[in-house]
């Protein structure tokens, strides 16, 4: 590898500089364009709030569409994702676009570093722009306007409850999390590149603890916005509400996904297969408990409809 290139995102404020210029850039442009039919483009999550992994970081971008427009603005996005693709191989930086929850596992081996785009082109002319109940509060909670019209964005506030709806879009999340981790083993070559599956391992478990918060949280809770003040300062917490509300099933939850991201996020550890193993063990008890909690909370509140909610719907 030539020096040119070790010089490049050497450092994680490097790796910032290249999300901004690489990513958030052509990103922006692309959302002023008139012909691209964007309403409205903005970031958020980790990155938004600085919280990031700065070693391998996840970016949140999205895109809404004018009316009708939502596949074009697809097609389009598709060029633009070629071009930073190439850019950041330049500096030997993978550029990986997810499909949330990451139902495309499998990555280029090889790269120093690693991006993940998390992405999403919606319509503004479909109500919340058909998304869960579940799903924007948490983007509102911190965000950059890249372009279009910042108003937009208040059309997708809504104060949580614990309706159906509700609890069908946590068991749709929930179901995706453990089916692909249950596919892990099989989609991944991880007995030659067993970070793989830790690194897979690590976000589904990542996923379904963070989930672990509103399943087990009051309705009045959710109101209050209490999900958010402890996602986002999990120590300030988290730790406690878990062991609160799991038992000590909670307490080890927690110290289980915190080690396994200690272990992930320090560059001197050397994956093995029996230590991705251990990692995929984790986030399948994870999500087995996080299940078990949903199922008992789907009988008490909506016993009707706990046969089909109850089910982990798998990919047959």
């Amino acid at each position: 590898m030539s020096q040119a290139v070790l010089d490049v995102a050497s450092t994680p404020q490097d790796l910032d500089r290249e999300i901004e210029r690489c990513i958030v850039g052509p990103l922006s442009e692309f959302g002023l364009e008139p012909r691209n039919d964007c309403a409205l483009v903005f970031l958020t999550g980790s990155y938004a709030r600085g919280t990031h992994n700065k070693w391998s970081p996840n970016v949140n971008i999205y895109f809404v569409s004018k009316p009708g427009s939502a596949a074009e603005v697809r097609l389009r996005l598709g060029q633009v994702f070629d071009g930073i693709r190439a850019e950041l191989r330049r500096s030997d930086i993978d550029f990986c676009i997810d499909c949330h929850p990451y139902t495309v596992a499998y990555r280029p081996l090889g790269a120093a570093r690693s991006i993940t785009l998390t992405t999403k082109v919606m319509d503004s002319g479909v109500p919340r722009w058909s998304l869960p109940p579940t799903i924007g509060l948490g983007w509102l909670a911190k965000y950059r306007v890249l372009a279009g019209e910042p108003g937009l964005l208040e059309l997708i506030r809504i104060p949580p409850e614990t309706s159906l709806e509700w609890f069908q879009a946590l068991h749709e999340a929930l179901g995706r999390y453990r089916n692909i981790v249950d596919h892990l083993p099989w989609a991944l070559p991880w007995r030659q590149h067993p970070a793989l599956l830790a690194e897979e391992s690590l976000r589904y478990a990542e996923e379904a603890i963070r989930d672990a918060l509103p399943v087990a949280m009051t309705e009045q809770e959710l109101r209050e916005g209490r999900q958010f003040d402890l996602y986002f300062k999990w120590s300030g917490g988290a730790p406690e509400f878990l062991a609160e509300r799991y038992g000590a099933e909670g307490v080890w939850m927690d110290k289980a996904v915190s080690q396994l991201k200690a272990a992930y996020l320090d560059r001197d550890t050397r994956w093995t297969p029996a230590t991705a193993e251990d990692a995929w063990r984790v986030a399948v008890a994870v999500c087995e408990i996080v299940w078990r909690k949903f199922r008992e909370r789907v009988t008490a509140e909506h016993p009707a409809d706990a046969g089909w909610m109850g089910r982990v719907n798998a990919f047959v």
